[in-house]
């Protein structure tokens, strides 16, 4: 089969060519050539108009689309990171609940992991070079009941 025109081929063109040439006459032929011409013309400046415009929306919407699907990449990307950094938050609490725990379990109850100043005992006064006790040191009661 050869080109087609608007569906219609090549004999099918001559068929209509001479249907035309026999109803308008060859005086009048002419001038309705040219006139099918020109409408031809228009239509195919019209159907290319179109085109572009559908083009040119088509292309606008892709583009929006595209917009669209980056700025979704980066929300998933953001959520990505949101969620690593959340597990290794996660992952830190558990240790330091564990770590509590344990010092928890370490300790008597009522005690704190490290005494404070009051729960300190307080300094054993030392003796003299002589044996005798320091000043303000009790002395120890000796057996038999006297005191030094």
């Amino acid at each position: 089969m050869g080109p087609e025109l608007f569906g219609v081929g090549a004999a099918e063109a001559v068929l209509v060519f001479v249907i035309a040439l026999i109803l308008v006459g060859p005086q009048r032929f002419p001038d309705i050539a040219r006139q099918g011409g020109r409408w031809y013309r228009v239509a195919r400046g019209y159907t290319a108009e179109i085109t572009k415009d559908v083009r040119a929306a088509i292309d606008e919407l892709e583009e929006e689309v595209k917009a669209s699907a980056d700025d979704l990449n980066e929300v998933r990307e953001l959520g990505e990171e949101m969620g690593a950094d959340l597990q290794q938050a996660g992952t830190d609490l558990d240790k330091i609940g564990a770590e509590t725990e344990r010092d928890m379990t370490d300790q008597p109850a009522g005690r704190s992991a490290a005494p404070t100043a009051a729960e300190q005992p307080a300094e054993q006064p030392t003796a003299s070079a002589n044996g005798a006790p320091a000043a303000g040191e009790d002395v120890p009661a000796r057996p038999g009941g006297t005191e030094a």
